[in-house]
């Protein structure tokens, strides 16, 4: 039997008392007598354990106090529920050991990355270094190729003397046909001004082809790319636009010279590149190029001479465009000028008839810098051009 009931069957023995004296209105003399019957049968109430210190019982579970008379009830409950929620739980001992695990391995995992980073950086560092030291071999081992102003002089002064050969061997000659009316043909703007007037003598047919052929090359070989192949005609729209650029008025002198400079080591550079990884297409594409050229030369001398000069002219065409990929292949600026202000022979001699004109036959050479790109400000005349006589009948 519990608490509950001994304390239930306690109090109703005392309501049971005081309901009895209230009936009677017998005074009681001693109450401690009175109630000496109840304090007797509760002592002899039977409860498991012992007698003078009944077990607890209830939610909290039971416990045998007699070893500590003094444990009142709440003490009892407070020493059940600390035991209760001390004791081990499986689950959270696996998972709170799992955790320690995973932070172990990610400590370790983090270690390990940090050595890799590490290492990485190492590895980058080196390749830099690395890099850097084949940029400065490769810089030293394949710098653009430099030419000197004889051998560019030699080169020029070679295709002057071909050009010359063959206008003499081939145009000396008066042609069979009649006299030739240049209009409709391409290159017909590479004639002088009044060619149908130096036509009418043919003694005057060799410098004509001379000027004609020299016209030819400075405007449509000489930095036209023929010996790029298939990107002859993307590298010719480039370099127009370049050359259109770099002519804007708005600028000063020094980003003019900076701005020239860059495009000729671009020149340079895009050349050097071409050159080196050559194509089968470029090969057939070159030829195709050179016969066209060649087929529209004719097409203006072919009224001038009955010879057959087909090989001669692609000679002449082929070192013409060979001494392009030469000059393509320096920073330095090469250009060919007609103008009589860059000659630096002086007209002397006799006065000229009234009825001619001089006319320049071969351009002067003129080169602005240096073949590794330096001193773009100055300018020099490496050949100097060649005029002629023509009358007027």
């Amino acid at each position: 039997m519990g608490v509950g009931h001994f304390l239930s069957r306690a109090t109703s023995l005392t309501f049971s008392l005081f309901s009895n004296h209230k009936t009677t209105q017998k005074p009681v003399p001693n109450s401690n007598k009175s109630l000496q019957p109840l304090e007797d049968e509760a002592k002899h109430q039977t409860y498991p354990g012992s007698y003078d210190n009944p077990p607890i019982t209830g939610l909290l579970g039971s416990r045998d106090v007699s070893a500590n008379p003094d444990v009142t009830i709440s003490e009892t409950a407070d020493i059940s529920l600390t035991s209760t929620t001390r004791e081990p739980n499986p689950t959270l001992a696996s998972l709170t050991t799992q955790l320690n695990d995973e932070k172990k391995w990610r400590a370790k995992a983090e270690n390990e990355l940090l050595q890799v980073q590490n290492k990485l950086k190492a590895i980058h560092f080196k390749w830099k270094k690395a890099a850097s030291e084949l940029d400065k071999v490769l810089s030293r081992t394949r710098a653009f190729n430099q030419v000197t102003d004889e051998e560019l002089k030699e080169m020029a002064l070679q295709l002057r003397y071909n050009i010359r050969n063959f206008a003499i061997q081939y145009f000396s000659e008066p042609s069979s046909r009649s006299l030739p009316v240049f209009r409709g043909n391409k290159y017909d703007d590479c004639m002088p001004e009044h060619c149908e007037l130096y036509l009418k003598q043919p003694e005057q047919y060799p410098l004509l082809v001379e000027h004609f052929l020299w016209r030819v090359l400075a405007d449509h070989v000489f930095d036209r790319f023929l010996w790029a192949g298939a990107s002859s005609q993307g590298l010719n729209d480039l370099w127009d636009l370049f050359a259109y650029s770099n002519g804007d008025d708005s600028q000063d002198s020094q980003t003019t010279v900076s701005t020239t400079q860059k495009i000729y080591t671009w020149r340079a550079t895009t050349t050097r590149m071409i050159l080196e990884c050559p194509r089968e297409k470029d090969t057939l594409c070159n030829l195709g190029i050179r016969e066209r050229v060649i087929n529209d030369v004719q097409l203006v001398l072919s009224s001038l001479s009955d010879e057959d000069y087909d090989n001669e002219l692609h000679n002449i065409l082929g070192a013409a465009i060979r001494m392009d990929q030469v000059i393509c292949s320096q920073v330095a600026n090469v250009f060919w000028e007609f103008q009589n202000s860059l000659d630096t022979e002086q007209d002397q001699g006799p006065e000229l008839p009234e009825n001619g004109d001089i006319v320049v036959i071969c351009p002067a050479m003129v080169k602005r810098g240096k073949s590794n790109g330096e001193d773009f400000e100055h300018e020099s005349i490496l050949l100097a051009g060649g005029k002629g006589f023509f009358r007027r009948y």
